[in-house]
């Protein structure tokens, strides 16, 4: 007689305890005030305070532990140490991760040499893998270069190594420059009022800049809320009614009428009379 086998289950609580859970938590500040408050700086400017600590970095950084290690115009150096947070279930880190360290690289190397408001996108990321990042590598390093700038494409690459120098990957892309967005509308000069002794400002702006200050009306890490912005709306200017019609072009006492063809003389054309039906 076949002896009968039992198979013992394993609770999930002792199976989450004897495979060992870890826990990390992650804390960023809301990225529209930081990118609402840098607006008026150009690329290079917003990274540089990012790296004194005068600005919050993006939370994808807060996320990942990036570091901005280095910084010049068309240049940068991000660094990660290798954690098991990243690894994938080969125990080597994941691909992902080390393509995100090489975009960010690349991206902030060519955002170091844009003017305020200019922009950029990657179209297409291809990452050449050399070797592998595991956690005995230890910090790594992703160097982004902007190689050539042009008017509409900007050429950079970026290579992975470690402190010995030792190469993990690399990459090159081409990033389309995007053309720099006015922050307002051109109008006229702002002016100013005073409600209960405080002096606002009222100036008409742009769509986006109503999106970004809407964020502003949200209570702030330390409880207190901002201060309300006054808002207005510009009318549309009235239509400037149609000039008179110069003499010789069109028809007297008509502006805006229709044009009446005139000879080689200059003398208008009259129109040729109705022909009246023949009688029989």
């Amino acid at each position: 007689m076949t002896p009968a086998t039992h198979i013992a289950e394993t609770p999930v609580a002792d199976a989450a305890r004897v495979e060992g859970v870890r826990s990390r938590t992650i804390s960023w500040t809301d990225p529209a005030r930081v990118r609402f408050r840098l607006r008026g700086l150009d690329g290079y400017e917003q990274l540089a305070a990012m790296k004194r600590g005068d600005a919050s970095p993006p939370p994808a950084v807060a996320l990942l532990g990036l570091s901005l290690d280095e910084l010049e115009r068309g240049r940068t150096v991000f660094s990660v140490v290798a954690d098991e947070l990243h690894e994938n279930p080969m125990g080597t880190m994941h691909g992902g991760v080390v393509a995100t360290l090489v975009d960010t690289a690349m991206g902030c190397a060519v955002s170091s040499t844009l003017p305020a408001g200019a922009g950029f996108t990657t179209l297409e990321l291809s990452t050449n893998f050399v070797r592998a990042i595991t956690q005995s590598t230890g910090r790594v390093y992703a160097e982004g270069r902007v190689v050539h700038s042009g008017g509409r494409v900007v050429t950079t690459e970026a290579r992975v190594y470690d402190d010995a120098g030792t190469l993990y990957a690399h990459a090159e892309v081409d990033v389309p420059r995007t053309p720099e967005r006015p922050m307002t509308r051109p109008t006229k000069p702002a002016e100013s009022m005073h409600v209960d002794g405080t002096e606002l400002t009222i100036r008409p702006i742009s769509i986006g800049d109503v999106e970004r200050l809407a964020r502003l009306f949200t209570p702030t890490l330390s409880g207190e809320r901002a201060l309300p912005v006054l808002l207005t709306h510009r009318a549309p200017a009235p239509r400037r009614a149609a000039p008179p019609g110069r003499r010789g072009s069109r028809s007297p006492g008509r502006p805006g009428g229709p044009r009446r063809r005139r000879d080689r003389g200059g003398r208008p054309l009259r129109r040729p009379g109705r022909r009246q039906p023949q009688s029989q």
